[in-house]
């Protein structure tokens, strides 16, 4: 889960018109890596990748959903599993207010996501075992060889580290995911 801070833009001005037009209104958008963004989703072997937003924009709503405990059920997580971004333009994606209608823009694309309410309708459950860290770790690990995050995966190899904390090392700092064990 890779949790994504939005701006929300209420007014249709200057350079926001086509989001703006896409959604019919006011719209939540953030900017999406193509680096890490293919990276995730090419290399998570066997698991649930999703962006987790806020359907809310303000401090004040922060503030009140956390005194509510009603963060989770105001927030949407997107699947991003379905895209590979394979052009260099720069990407962001947008959702209503409602969290219902989400796209990958430069190149319009739907976005499958659901409410934190169900999130047992999608996710797959699987056995997390050293079999399965270690399958992840070496997907990871090969997804690396980009140039960007070399030293990252360097840093991974350590020898003090278990499986698990080179996993956790590489997904807290390639892709800033948590991961989230129901």
């Amino acid at each position: 889960m890779q949790h994504k801070v939005p701006s929300y833009a209420k007014h249709r001005v200057g350079n926001n018109k086509r989001f703006y037009d896409s959604h019919g209104g006011p719209y939540f958008r953030f900017k999406v890596d193509k680096d890490q963004h293919n990276t995730m989703v090419h290399s998570m072997y066997n698991a649930n990748i999703f962006y987790c937003t806020p359907l809310f924009s303000t401090h004040e709503d922060l503030k009140t959903k956390f005194n509510q405990n009603h963060i989770n059920n105001s927030s949407i997580w997107i699947d991003p599993s379905n895209i590979t971004i394979s052009d260099n333009n720069t990407h962001n994606i947008t959702y209503d207010k409602f969290g219902m209608d989400v796209y990958l823009h430069s190149q319009p694309t739907f976005l499958k996501t659901i409410q934190f309410k169900n999130p047992k309708e999608i996710l797959t459950k699987r056995i997390i075992d050293k079999r399965y860290v270690e399958q992840l770790l070496e997907n990871l690990q090969e997804s690396l060889s980009n140039d960007k995050y070399q030293e990252i995966n360097k840093g991974s190899l350590s020898k003090k580290l278990t499986n698990m904390e080179r996993t956790q090392n590489i997904l807290g700092k390639v892709y800033k995911m948590s991961w989230i064990l129901l």
